[in-house]
């Protein structure tokens, strides 16, 4: 694969991870606005969110540190 397409396309996909990590982040703190947070299910989807938004905030680390 040409290196220059290579970079570009590592780029593209920091760039779509990161947006992802952003949207789960976002998903964690405005779901306790929105809803009620006393259901065990609810605290649940809080973790699993946080969860997402880090799991892809690590993928954007891995991909930036390879570039």
């Amino acid at each position: 694969m040409n290196k220059k397409l290579r970079k570009a396309i590592l780029r593209a996909l920091a760039g779509l991870s990161i947006n992802l990590s952003a949207g789960w982040f976002g998903a964690a703190f405005i779901t306790p606005n929105i809803a009620d947070i006393s259901e065990v299910t609810n605290i649940l989807r809080l973790i699993y969110d946080v969860f997402l938004g880090i799991i892809f905030l690590g993928i954007t680390i891995f991909i930036e540190n390879k570039q």
